[in-house]
Formats: structure tokens, sequence, C-alpha cells
């Protein structure tokens, strides 16, 4: 990323929701859902090209396992 770290710095305690070139707000929905729930989710905004096209998609969810979905 453009401050040097990796992405996979991001990853550990909870779920992490990357967003690339949107706003965390567009997932409204996958957010409320988890706080229901009570599941820990860290959302991430990253305005990076370069980052957001190795994932190839506007959201990741990433498990603390580091599962991608």
């Amino acid at each position: 990323m453009p401050d040097g770290a990796s992405t996979l710095d991001l990853f550990g305690e909870e779920m992490v929701l990357l967003c690339f070139g949107r706003r965390a707000s567009d997932a409204h929905g996958l957010v409320v859902a988890a706080r229901a729930r009570q599941v820990p989710l860290r959302i991430v905004e990253i305005d990076d090209p370069a980052v957001a096209a190795l994932y190839a998609r506007a959201f990741v969810l990433v498990r603390p396992d580091g599962m991608v979905a």
C-alpha cells in the first residue's frame, strides 16, 4: 500500500471488510448484520487502484483465519 504496509497487516483478531473505491456506507447491510450478531468487524477503506486490482472486487470480507469472501 502507499504507506509501505501490506494488506496482510490488516488481518488478525476480527473480520475485516476491505472497501475498494466504495464507501463503507455502501455496505451498510453487512455492517448492521455483523453488529446484530455481535461479530467483530473492522472496516478498512482503501483508495489505491493497484491494491484494488489485486482483489478484483469492490468489497472483500476477510475472516480472522485469512479466508477471503
